[in-house]
């Protein structure tokens, strides 16, 4: 019975550091998600990017800006869309 509990506390610490870190990897006005479409996103340079093809199998972690904000590039940072 210890030993559940031990588990059950060592996952409920690792859900609360990822919660916490887990938006590390996205910059500011931006939010982490488990599983990013591979289709390219709006830019400043192309806001309607068109359909997308296929995407390969897996599935990758990545960042999409926050509401009412783009990407100033590919890989630029998000800024709010009247600073284009």
């Amino acid at each position: 019975m210890k030993g559940i509990v031990c588990i059950a506390c060592v996952l409920l610490f690792v859900n609360i550091v990822i919660g916490q870190y887990g938006n590390d990897i996205c910059g500011p006005n931006s939010y982490t998600v488990p599983c990013k479409s591979c289709c390219p996103e709006a830019t400043c340079q192309m806001r309607f990017p068109g359909r997308c093809g296929g995407c390969p199998p897996g599935c990758n972690r990545g960042c999409y800006c926050n509401p009412g904000f783009i990407k100033r590039s590919t890989n630029g940072p998000c800024i709010p869309l009247d600073k284009c």
